[in-house]
């Protein structure tokens, strides 16, 4: 989309910016403040303002955190995952020292991509 089709679709320069970034992602780190503009900008007809966009994003992480805490697992069709998963305790090395500790055990966050966004990476 070049500046004239920008002026002619409304679109402020910050609004082209925030577009090109989206769909030219390679070196291009998406924020939550980004994230929120966007869908604020892709529902305008709706009103949605910035600081319920921003609301509903938070609630929705935290849904998923506590859905990870209570089931040790969240899944969202298409995308992917996320598992809580117990990690045994292990040997490992200081980097700085190179000398073998203990690793405690301890609980991650696991993620598993999807088949359908694994072929649509691809």
């Amino acid at each position: 989309m070049n500046d004239q089709q920008s002026i002619k679709l409304g679109l402020t320069c910050k609004e082209n910016y925030l577009n090109k970034c989206l769909h030219d992602l390679k070196g291009y780190s998406l924020s939550k403040s980004d994230y929120v503009e966007k869908i604020c900008l892709d529902n305008r007809p709706r009103g949605l303002s910035k600081k319920v966009v921003s609301e509903i994003v938070d609630d929705t992480f935290a849904f998923i955190l506590q859905s990870i805490q209570d089931d040790q697992k969240f899944t969202y069709p298409g995308f992917g995952s996320f598992r809580l998963k117990d990690r045994k305790q292990r040997q490992g090395t200081n980097p700085n020292t190179g000398e073998k500790i203990t690793i405690a055990s301890r609980k991650g966050i696991f993620f598993t991509v999807s088949g359908k966004l694994k072929k649509t990476l691809r």
